[in-house]
């Protein structure tokens, strides 16, 4: 049997659709046929179902999620750091306690000769971490505390470009 991709329609497009054509849409809607989408902030709604299962709909995101992080990763926009910046944790690539996301660090330093995580196994994600940014942050208690990180984790911080 061919497969049919889903049809997705975004609802701030259905205003230009007639009313009789909502109202079946509507009718027949159920929440698996209602999606987030998250870049154009909004609900769509799916118009043409495919034979796709949820499961290989997870997978698929799953891949995709998969594609993104490593694009996050390794996008470069870590290269514009340098002593004294604010930065702060890329989306999506935060696995330390601290800082939280959306709070800024002060780089320290950038290791050109980076130490690598030794004190972890294989299956920890710390396993031969480069840690090749010496990041400042104020904990809990307001002391200043400095931390060894993988640089390409962080980017400038974007917090103060509305002010």
């Amino acid at each position: 049997m061919r497969q049919i991709a889903p049809h997705w329609i975004h609802l701030d497009q259905t205003r230009r659709k007639s009313s009789h054509l909502l109202n079946i849409l509507f009718r027949s809607t159920t929440p698996e046929n209602v999606m987030d989408i998250t870049e154009h902030k909004g609900k769509a709604l799916k118009l043409v179902g495919g034979d796709e299962s949820r499961e290989q709909a997870e997978i698929r995101k799953q891949c995709a999620d998969l594609v993104a992080g490593f694009k996050q990763l390794t996008n470069g926009a870590e290269l514009a750091l340098r002593p004294g910046m604010l930065a702060q944790w890329k989306p999506g690539l935060k696995y330390r306690k601290t800082p939280d996301y959306g709070v800024p660090v002060v780089v320290v330093e950038l290791l050109k000769n980076a130490p690598m995580d030794t004190e972890h196994g294989c299956g920890s994600v710390y396993f031969h971490e480069p840690l090749d940014l010496i990041a400042g942050f104020i904990d809990e208690e307001g002391d200043f505390c400095v931390l060894h990180y993988d640089v390409r984790r962080f980017e400038p911080y974007t917090g103060l470009q509305n002010e």
